[in-house]
């Protein structure tokens, strides 16, 4: 049995493609981890591998109890501070130490060793280097050739190794292993060669290379964009063995971008979304809500309710800027019940009798309603100092087993490995931390300060698929010193110094390090150095052909650090800068590509099949405003369905505030118990003795974001703005002598504009509807808005659409004249009105025309529509008016006048979400 043996073999080694190295039954390919399970397996050992988050919080047990009989220890501080960031670090300390052969005897004169010896006494949960002391044991207890049929091919001199890997290899050969150290047998003196002896060499000379071969290749790019770039589109004329890549992800966006074989990727340092689950779920435990997490769960890729009902619910609550309203509540009730739209098994139960039907129905219906109540927060705020312990642990063992099932089921079909990864660090996760809880001996609650102080520990960036190797991708490694056999042609990416290597227990104190130098076998650092430096030549010593090494003059911003083999280089080859190389894509043959200019030149805009347009039964103010105003925005939107599929995120934060700010109010003046009306006085109740608890409410609805940490000091300031608007609304229906009728009022007309079954082909909500002394209606429309001009502005040039149409169908259907309507603009707590209401907080506007914008709107409305039937949609935005065709039928058919800007142009709609379709060509 033949084994290449490396403590850098860890993942895919290059072994060649020819005969000598093609891996068979009998041929492994390990590094220190993979030959002790193999040894092990061999030997008839068992040990039961653990994680390292498992280890971590079992030797957090342990330090547990060694502080409480040691209390005044060196680490008791830090231990009291962060027990399991402690424990983490302690544990590696520990680890480090055991494979250099520690042995743990308190009074030793470091503070720290004492108490890893004395964590010792509670800690049973072998590492690498108890499994390397055992496995040495029972070797040297055997008194046969055990290992007589094993071969071991190493890369490098075994008097370079740590000393506990010499160990294990000098027992193996003992017990009739065969060690062979491979050996550059090159009898070619090409460059390469030349710079290989040169960087092994000790000596400082200088040499100068032959300019006709090249053998070594120096391919210099301005960033790792470029050099990604061009190597993606041109790496395959270079027909390389293997490509040296430690960062690969960028590499194998290009050629996917390319649509070329992906080489394999990680993700380094990552947290994906999946693993995002543990975090943002505990997160949902805590009051008040974050709503973010509550979103982020739902919306993740694969969890434990389903994408179909998570998307739903996730939109409903970004809709609504809340989870505790109505609508999620309904929306939840009917997942529970089974109703449409989550009555999956309708089409499976057809075949089903009654009872089997029920009895089918009853057990989903229980197990949804052990997801919802283990997975989302409760409707109902509870008062609670710290989270449930209950209802945590049954959350992470659920969650764990979920995670566990579906990565079983994955695996049953091919490329689903990046999706499995995750879901078993999901699910290890998850029961780490249940044994944490269980080793902190929690009672009813945990405090929240401790959890997160856990989850700062555990929660940290792992390593992750990103891209598989596909068929026909080039040969990829990950580290120079995964070279285990020879190669024609290499390419050697990201060729840069990074950070030096710690040497072993590089932790110990000058003074500790001295004390233990007698007991212990510390690696030699000399010989350490020689190792790590071996390891980086690989490449040099296994390439024979041609080796290509990839520089970048910037990594992020910021000069590249040089390589040490290339600061030698450059040092000792006195012609060094003739094989350097400087590829650029602009400076390649390239295809002529034709620039087309979609933008328009006139202002009109065809489209074909203009027959099959929908038109709705009926319109909205705000709507028939954007239809008159910005056509191709209402083509866009609500004829052709051109939107987001889902919302990923909240409003912002004006407009949940605006929302917050409406909904308060409506509780509070809306008439109550039947009553017609409220007044003033009720109102001013209300308010002293509802308005704190409304406000958290309102805000748990639909203004969840407000709960968030950096968005407190602003619902601190929108409770403070939103009283003082209240009060000054009170003052202003006792001053005018006003009553509230309603709020969020629906009003209907049919302006004969659209064919209609219901009756109306208009409908609204009128934000507030009053009535003065004289029981005449009056209107109020609130905004929330921190423009000081705009919707003055609007009155004083008489283009205020949605309060005309509020006016003219609350006269319809109270039938009285509507003689006043205004704007409350908050939270600037002022009215503004063409009319005339009392008060230093009303500013009455006099309009600069008496125009009757109602009809005018009608009239626009049928313009537009009779375009848009013929295929046709103007675009006068940025545009002359007098050059628009609307401009001059104005007057003809008195239509709605369009608003200019400062250069007699149309004005622009700044929340357009269609400002690419309205480009105009420049003459």
């Amino acid at each position: 049995m033949k084994i290449y043996f490396s403590p850098e073999y860890q993942g895919h080694v290059y072994l060649g493609l020819n005969e000598e190295h093609r891996l068979m039954m009998d041929v492994m390919v390990c590094d220190t981890i993979a030959l002790i399970g193999m040894l092990e397996l061999r030997l008839g050992i068992h040990v039961e591998e653990h994680p390292g988050h498992y280890r971590t919080v079992k030797y957090f047990e342990a330090m547990q109890d060694y502080m409480q009989k040691h209390p005044g220890n060196i680490l008791a501080e830090s231990f009291k501070l962060s027990g399991l960031g402690t424990a983490e670090q302690a544990l590696g300390w520990r680890d480090s130490l055991m494979m250099d052969k520690w042995k743990p005897e308190t009074g030793s004169g470091s503070g720290r060793l004492d108490v890893l010896a004395g964590t010792e006494e509670f800690f049973d949960c072998k590492g690498l280097a108890d499994r390397m002391k055992d496995i040495l044991a029972y070797v040297n207890k055997e008194k046969t050739d055990s290992f007589k049929d094993i071969e071991l091919d190493l890369p490098c001199d075994l008097e370079l190794m740590h000393p506990a890997v010499v160990d294990l290899l000098v027992a193996m050969q003992q017990h009739g292993a065969t060690i062979i150290v491979r050996k550059d047998h090159s009898t070619q003196q090409n460059n390469l060669q030349r710079v290989a002896a040169m960087l092994q060499s000790e000596e400082k000379v200088q040499i100068t290379l032959d300019e006709e071969d090249d053998s070594l290749q120096i391919y210099q790019f301005n960033d790792e964009k470029a050099a990604c770039e061009y190597l993606a589109l041109k790496g395959d004329e270079m027909q390389a063995d293997v490509w040296i890549n430690d960062h690969n992800k960028a590499m194998d966006n290009w050629l996917r971008m390319m649509g070329k074989p992906t080489m394999g990727s990680m993700m380094t340092d990552s947290i994906p979304q999946m693993l995002q689950l543990f975090v943002s779920g505990i997160d949902m435990m805590k009051e008040p809500l974050n709503i973010q997490s509550l979103i982020s769960w739902l919306q993740a890729p694969m969890q434990p309710m389903g994408t179909y009902f998570g998307a739903k619910l996730a939109n409903d609550i970004i809709n609504k800027g809340g989870y505790r309203n109505e609508s999620c509540q309904e929306l939840v009730e009917n997942y529970l019940t089974g109703k449409a739209p989550f009555d999956y098994d309708r089409f499976e139960t057809e075949e089903l009798t009654e009872d089997e039907r029920a009895k089918r129905h009853q057990k989903e219906a229980k197990e949804r309603s052990r997801k919802v109540n283990t997975y989302l927060p409760p409707f109902e705020v509870k008062e609670q100092v710290g989270i449930e312990t209950t209802r945590l642990k049954s959350y992470l063992n659920s969650l764990a087993s979920w995670a566990n099932g579906l990565s079983a089921s994955l695996r049953k079909t091919t490329d689903n490995e990046g999706w499995c990864s995750q879901l078993d660090s999901l699910a290890q996760m998850c029961y780490t931390f249940v044994l944490l809880i269980d080793a902190a001996d929690a009672g009813e609650t945990i405090d929240v300060k401790q959890v997160d102080s856990w989850i700062s520990t555990l929660y940290k960036g792992e390593q992750f698929m990103q891209y598989a190797a596909q068929i026909g991708s080039r040969m990829l490694i990950d580290s120079p010193a995964k070279m285990a056999a020879h190669s024609n042609r290499t390419v050697w990416m990201n060729f840069a110094g990074g950070e030096a290597r710690q040497l072993d227990c590089s932790f110990l104190y000058p003074t500790e390090r001295k004390a233990m130098k007698g007991v212990m076998t510390f690696w030699d650092e000399k010989r350490e150095t020689v190792y790590n430096e071996q390891m980086q030549l690989m490449p040099f010593l296994t390439t024979d052909q041609q080796l290509i090494l990839v520089t970048t003059t910037q990594t992020g911003g910021e000069l590249t650090p040089v390589h040490p083999a290339l600061v030698k280089i450059k040092a000792q080859v006195k012609n060094w800068e003739a094989f350097v190389k400087t590829p650029n894509l602009l400076d390649e043959e390239m295809e002529p590509v034709t620039i087309v200019d979609n933008r328009l030149d006139g202002d009109m805009l065809s489209f074909a099949h203009a027959e099959q347009l929908k038109w709705p039964d009926h319109l909205s103010p705000t709507i028939l405003d954007t239809l008159v105003e910005y056509p191709i925005d209402y083509l866009m939107q609500y004829l052709l369905g051109i939107v987001s599929t889902l919302p990923s995120n909240t409003a912002d934060l004006k407009t949940i505030k605006g929302n917050v700010a409406h909904a308060v109010i409506e509780s509070l003046f809306a008439p109550r118990d039947g009553q017609r009306y409220s007044k003033a006085d009720e109102i001013a109740m209300r308010i002293d003795s509802e308005f704190d608890e409304l406000v958290r409410k309102q805000i748990d609805a639909c203004g969840a974001i407000l709960n968030l940490p950096e968005n407190r000091l602003e619902a601190g300031l929108l409770k403070e703005q939103l009283r003082k608007c209240m009060s000054v609304l009170l003052q202003i229906l006792r001053e005018n002598k006003l009553v509230v009728t309603g709020c969020e009022h629906m009003v209907t007309k049919d302006m004969k504009m659209l064919p209609n079954d219901n009756g109306f082909d208009m409908k609204g909500y009128i934000d507030m509807t009053l009535e003065d002394e004289n029981r005449h209606p009056v209107v109020f429309d609130f905004k929330w808005t921190s423009s000081k001009d705009y919707h003055q502005n609007l009155l004083e040039d008489n283009r205020s659409i949605q309060l005309e149409l509020y006016r003219d169908m609350l006269a319809a259907d109270v039938h009285d004249c509507v003689d006043r309507t205004a704007y409350f603009l908050m939270p600037e707590a002022h009215l503004y009105s063409k009319e005339k209401f009392e008060g230093i907080h009303c500013t009455q506007l006099t309009p600069e025309n008496e125009d009757n914008i109602v009809e005018q709107v009608r009239q626009s409305f049928f313009y537009r529509k009779r375009m848009m039937d013929m295929g046709w949609v103007e675009i006068g935005e940025g545009r002359p008016l007098e050059t628009l065709d609307y401009t001059s039928m104005q007057t003809e058919q008195n239509l709605f006048p369009l608003k200019s800007d400062d250069k007699g142009q149309q004005a622009v709609n700044v929340f357009s979400n269609y400002k690419l379709f309205k480009s105009k060509r420049e003459k």
